[in-house]
């Protein structure tokens, strides 16, 4: 997905797109794990660091700026979620 094709962005969009990103993740730390909205960042084994990364290029690809504050409540994937699209929200 190109910046341009996610303005328009639906919530099944979004979804998948963070859902592919922690996916990539675990891809890339051979973790064996099935990322849906109910997955922990802890089944994720996200350290802070993994998550602002993930966080970033999240934040990048929608043209959004999540509240580091905010990030600290995150305990799953569909928290990540809600946090984006309450700050796609508050943008509009």
């Amino acid at each position: 997905m190109t910046i341009d094709s996610l303005n328009g962005s639906t919530l099944v969009d979004i979804t998948n797109l963070v859902v592919s990103k922690l996916a990539a993740h675990c891809e890339q730390n051979q973790l064996v794990l099935v990322v849906d909205t109910s997955t922990t960042l802890a089944e994720l084994e996200l350290d802070s660091l993994a998550l602002m990364e993930v966080v970033f290029d999240l934040e990048e690809m929608l043209d959004i700026a999540l509240d580091p504050t905010a990030l600290l409540s995150l305990h799953s994937v569909s928290d990540l979620i809600a946090a984006i699209q309450r700050e796609r929200k508050h943008a509009a």
